[in-house]
This record gives structure tokens, C-alpha cells and sequence, in this order.
């Protein structure tokens, strides 16, 4: 049983640590690195034909870095994509938040 409560505390907070990490990564990896590297997107891999995808990891990175001409030229929806991603990161942030506080025992002030 107790070995259990861990197990779920531990779990509850790797996601919050999660949700903070992966924005981080997003900061810290330079939009250039992402260039140079071959797309990992399969349709332009083994069709050699460009998704509506094609370019959102690279256009998100260069909003995240300030240069939004750079990422309206890697994919225009990204203006449409993006604020969609941060309003379902923030809601899977919140629930994990809450799920965490739950789990630790932690009450919200009155």
C-alpha cells in the first residue's frame, strides 16, 4: 500500500516535470539545429511530399525565439496551431498540477 502512494506520487509529479521540460527544450534548442537536421515527418520521408505539418516543429521554435518571419516561411499555421498547443498544454499542465497537489497532500488555501 504505501509502496503504492509513492509510486503515484512520484508519477503525479514526473508529469509536472514533464509539462515544464518540454517547453524548456523548445527554448533551448536552437531554431537553426533544427534546420540543419533532416524532417522526421514520414510523408515527406517516403512520399518526398510536404504535409500541412511539414515545418511546425521548426515554426514553433522560431516563434519561441522571437522571429515570427521565420516561422511564417516554415509553415503559415503555425499562427493557428500554436496558440491551440499552448491552451491544450496548459489544460494538461492543470490537470497534472492538480492531480499532483492531490497526491501530495496539498490543499488549496481558503
Amino acid at each position: 500500500m504505501r509502496r503504492d502512494l509513492l509510486s503515484e506520487r512520484f508519477r503525479a509529479l514526473a508529469m509536472v516535470g514533464a509539462h515544464l521540460v518540454v517547453p524548456l527544450g523548445i527554448v533551448l534548442i536552437p531554431t537553426a539545429w533544427l534546420e540543419a537536421t533532416p524532417p522526421l515527418c514520414l510523408s515527406r520521408l517516403i512520399l518526398r511530399r510536404r504535409c500541412p505539418g511539414c515545418g511546425m516543429t521548426r515554426a514553433v521554435s522560431a516563434v519561441c525565439h522571437l522571429d515570427a518571419g521565420r516561422a511564417w516561411r516554415h509553415n503559415p499555421l503555425v499562427v493557428i496551431v500554436l496558440p491551440l498547443l499552448a491552451w491544450a498544454w496548459l489544460q494538461s499542465l492543470t490537470q497534472a498540477s492538480a492531480r499532483a497537489a492531490l497526491h501530495l497532500g496539498w490543499r488549496h488555501p481558503a
